[in-house]
Order: structure tokens, then sequence, then C-alpha cells
């Protein structure tokens, strides 16, 4: 017995030795842990409704997935590069103050957060027509003014002024913006002129300013002519207000500037104070910049103080030819070439894109549209043709191409056959 207590003593004091080292080899082992998610940057940490932000952190799990929630609604989702995160939101429409952005670790179910500050912001905008088209003189525009990130179930208010191009100041009534609710968001519209004080008109071209309460400002422009940017065989319609005596006329001269030859003049007599008439640019109409000018001819009509005066260009008409083969597919890589009536040299040339779309640009007329395919580096083959197409304003042409992919076989099937194709 006292052998075997003696054996049993022996092993257990060797097993206790063993936990022992184990314990002190495993305190000399590097130690993991986990990283836990975290937002380490936002930039910027506060601005206005719409603000693009970049959030970078870290997540626990290797190329996991994320979500980024703003004030708990998701807005971004992806998967992390090793652990790192680096991805953008907009701030969605929230009342002024302060609200979390939380990245969420998907598989680890864990959360990084940080704070970003939502400002008040205040816009406000004439709305105008597209460029190149414009505001004509006499004729009415909206006032558009909002808030962003207002206080929360807040009636703001604001006082529009207009400055025209004489320096005349013009005001509304004071406008009350609809209220912002939940989404700190309030907005209004005034008519100028009509809305204003009075004496209020666009009679004047040239810029007029506009200011909310007094300190943002922006503006918008009045011409005499419809656009500022036309093609050959276009109209160029031209409209002055303001001549309001009786009986009133005026000239109306259109000067090409390099050459200073007067290409349309007409004397028009007004019909409600206005002064309207149209020139219709004929297809040999130089490009360039040209003036146009109304002056009265009227003894003692009106003078305006600010003369009726404005720039305009004609400019070559934009258009895209999109080649295809005769199965439908878009072709890439084509030469097209664009050739008018009397030159042998092209006046316009591109290579179609991935799409098959090559851009061009020439003066109005009709012209003769080319495809050609490079057979070699320098060597290129006619496959497809459009002869006395008409431009006139931008399009967008389909030019079929002699292109098609072939299958061919003998049958019944037969061994070593040459086949030669040739083209014409």
């Amino acid at each position: 017995m006292d052998r075997i207590s003696s054996k049993k003593g022996k092993i257990t004091a060797t097993f206790i030795a063993l936990l022992l080292t184990a314990t002190f080899i495993a305190s000399l082992l590097p130690q993991t842990t986990a990283t836990p998610t975290t937002i380490t940057t936002i930039i910027p940490n506060r601005g206005a409704v719409e603000t693009i932000v970049r959030v970078i952190g870290e997540i626990d799990n290797p190329n996991g997935s994320y979500t980024i929630f703003f004030d708990e609604e998701e807005m971004k989702n992806g998967t992390a590069i090793d652990r790192t995160v680096n991805d953008t939101l907009i701030i969605p429409h929230r009342p002024e103050g302060n609200y979390t952005v939380r990245l969420h670790d998907v598989t680890g179910n864990t959360n990084g957060t940080a704070t970003f500050t939502i400002e008040t912001a205040y816009y406000i905008e004439a709305i105008v027509p597209t460029q190149p088209e414009q505001l004509q003189e006499g004729e009415p525009t909206k006032i558009w003014v909002n808030v962003t990130g207002g206080a929360e179930n807040t009636l703001y208010w604001a006082n529009i002024t207009i400055t025209d191009p004489s320096g005349a100041v013009y005001y509304n009534d004071t406008l009350r913006l609809t209220n912002t609710a939940n989404t700190g968001n309030g907005e209004g519209s005034r008519t100028y002129p009509t809305d204003f004080s009075s004496g209020a008109h666009t009679n004047y071209t040239g810029t007029y300013n506009i200011a909310f309460n007094g300190t943002l400002t922006g503006n918008f422009t009045v011409g005499l002519t419809n656009a500022t940017e036309y093609h050959r065989f276009q109209f160029v319609n031209v409209r002055a207000t303001g001549y309001t005596q009786s009986n009133e006329s005026a000239w109306l001269n259109i000067t090409h500037v390099n050459t200073g030859k007067t290409v349309f003049s007409e004397n028009v007599s007004a019909i409600g104070s206005v002064i309207k008439a149209d020139w219709l640019i004929p297809g040999n109409a130089s490009m360039g910049l040209y003036t146009a000018t109304v002056t009265n001819s009227t003894t003692l009509g009106t003078t305006k103080p600010i003369p009726d005066i404005q720039n305009l260009t004609i400019v070559k008409i934009p258009f895209q030819v999109q080649t295809k083969k005769l199965d439908g597919e878009a072709l890439a890589g084509v030469k097209v070439e664009v050739y008018n009536a009397t030159g042998s040299s092209p006046v316009a040339i591109d290579w179609t894109d991935e799409e098959g779309f090559a851009s061009l640009s020439v003066d109005g007329g009709n012209y003769t549209i080319e495809a050609s395919w490079a057979i070699k580096p320098v060597e290129y083959v006619l496959v497809g043709a459009l002869v006395n197409q008409s431009i006139r304003k931008s399009v967008n042409i389909t030019l079929w191409c002699w292109i098609a992919h072939l299958n061919m076989a003998i049958s019944p099937p037969l061994p070593f056959i040459n086949l030669t194709l040739t083209y014409h």
C-alpha cells in the first residue's frame, strides 16, 4: 500500500508540475484581443443637410459586412477591407442638432459611434430657363427660398429684395415659409415682379441681384434674346420692353462682331410697350460672336437708363452617330467622317466608343456620313454610309455597317477545303 500511495503521489506531483509549466509558457506567448468596432474619423463632423460625410473606422471581423446608420436610419452598407471601413454618406433631412452616426459590425453585432451636428442653412434661387436659353425682358420669374436643418416645427420668415441693373431696389411683403415639422425644412416662393413693390420690372438687360433677409444673395440675368447660343437655321427671338410712348418704334440690329457687318436690321413698332422680332439664321451665317441692339427710332421716344444691347453666339451643331452591325450590335472603333456636298476632305471626324457612339459637330446643312473599318493600322475600308443627311439641330443618327458574323460549313462535310471571300 505504501508503494501504491507513493506512486500516486508522484503522478499527482508530476501533473501539477505540468500544469504550472503550461501556465508559465502561456504567460510568455503573445496575447490576442478582439479589435473593437469604432469610428476613428468623420469628415466633416458638422454641416448642412445633404453634406457628404466620410466615415473612417474599424470593425471586429476581417473582411466582414458593415452597416452605417444616421439617427438610426440605415444609410450605407458594404464589406470592410481587412477590418477597415472607409465610406461616405449624405446627411438626410433632419432639424438642427447633434445626431449619432453608428458603424455596425453585422457578424459581431458590435457598434462604434460618433456625433454629427446639423446646422441651419438658407437658400435663395431664381427659377429661370436652362442655359443657353434665358429669361427675356418683360418676363416674370419665381424666386424660391427655403431653409434646411431649421428648428423643429417652426415657421421661418423671409424678406426678399431685388436690385435691378440700374441699382433700383424692390422688395416683397415678408414671406412666411412652410412649417418645418419634423424634417427641419421650410420653403416658399414669390413671383418677380408681380409680388414685389410698385415699379418692379424686368425691362432691362443685365444682372438682377436677389437677397434673402439682406444677407444671403444670388442673381439672375435678363436678356433681349430667348437664348445666348444658336445654330444655323434657328430663329433668334428678340424682345425688348418698356417702350411706352405713343406710336413708338425702334431699330433692331444684329451685327457680326468680327467683321462689323450688320446681318439683320428692322424698324419695329411697339405693341403694348413691347418691341418684338425674329431673325432666321441663314445656312451661310458665319460662326462666332454677334451683338443685338434695340435703339429708339421715335422722336422724343423712350430712353432707357440701361441700353438694350446683348451678345449672342452662333456655334456648330453637336450631334452623335451610332454605328451598328447588321445584327444590331453596337460597333466600336469605327472611324466616322462627315463630308459636305462640295468638299473632298471631312469637316468632322471621330472614332466610335464601346457603345458605338461618335460625337461630332458641324455647321447646319446637308452632309454625307461615312463609317470605315481598320483592316490595317493605317488602312481603312468603307463599311457604311448615309447620303444627304440634313443636320439642323442636335440629333442621334444610326449608321448601319456592312459587318456581320458569318458561319460557313461544307455539306456534306469534306476535309482540306480552302474558302476564299471577296467583298464589294
